[in-house]
Parts: structure tokens; C-alpha cells; sequence
């Protein structure tokens, strides 16, 4: 789940250094924020989305996580979409909450996804 703080934390990142490219998520992230709290939080850093972001983004409430159904979280392809970032990947031992790909890592990862992302979170 990525809180508020860390929610701060990956802002702050990407404007020290943008987070370009791939993004792997371990596990499906709930963002623990309302699209509200996160364009406040966003100004508050002094960052704004990018226009094209902004067209291309499709606002959603996070219906995907045991714990965002029911809430007014937004999906963390919105989080990261609102960071330019096009191409949001999930990693899980399960397919149950949408993950792209589903592997255990208590087993080793598979030569096919070496080097095939930029910027790797685990929000847990």
C-alpha cells in the first residue's frame, strides 16, 4: 500500500529524478489516497502533471485491492499516470488482484523479466 508518506517519497524521487520508462509494482499498489489528497499533496511539492498526463489518464476509484474496494482511493495507474508514467506493470503470486504477471519470489525470477524495468516499488 503506498500511504501518504511514501506517496511523498515517489514525488519527491521523480523530481529529483523523473521515473521514466517501466514500472513494476510488487504486488497490486493501493494508493491510500483520495485524487483530492493527491493533487494537494502534488502542489504542495511544487509538482505539477504534465498535460499530456492529463489528457491520457482515466480517473478511477480502486476497485481492484481487498482494501481500496468500497473507498474513494484512486487506482495506482492514476498515481503513476499523474507522474507521466505510461507503462505500469504488477507483479503477485496471484492473479486475483489483476497482476500482469503472476510469480512467487520465493522462487527465482525468470531470465525473461531481466533488465525489463526502469524503476521497481514494493509499497509493503
Amino acid at each position: 500500500m503506498i500511504v501518504p508518506t511514501l506517496a511523498r517519497l515517489l514525488v519527491r524521487e521523480h523530481l529529483y529524478k523523473p521515473i521514466q520508462g517501466k514500472v513494476l509494482t510488487l504486488g497490486r499498489q493501493t494508493i491510500g489516497m483520495t485524487y483530492e489528497e493527491v493533487t494537494e499533496l502534488l502542489q504542495q511539492e511544487g509538482y505539477t502533471p504534465p498535460q499530456q498526463a492529463l489528457e491520457e489518464i482515466t480517473f478511477a476509484h480502486d476497485k481492484k485491492t481487498r482494501v481500496g474496494k468500497g473507498t474513494d482511493y484512486i487506482t495506482d495507474e492514476l498515481f503513476f499516470g499523474l507522474l507521466g508514467i505510461k507503462e505500469l506493470y504488477t507483479m503477485d503470486v496471484s492473479s486475483y488482484e489483476v497482476a500482469d504477471i503472476v510469480h512467487n519470489l520465493n522462487e527465482p525470477v525468470p531470465e525473461a523479466l531481466y533488465e525489463q524495468f526502469d524503476f521497481i516499488i514494493d509499497g509493503g
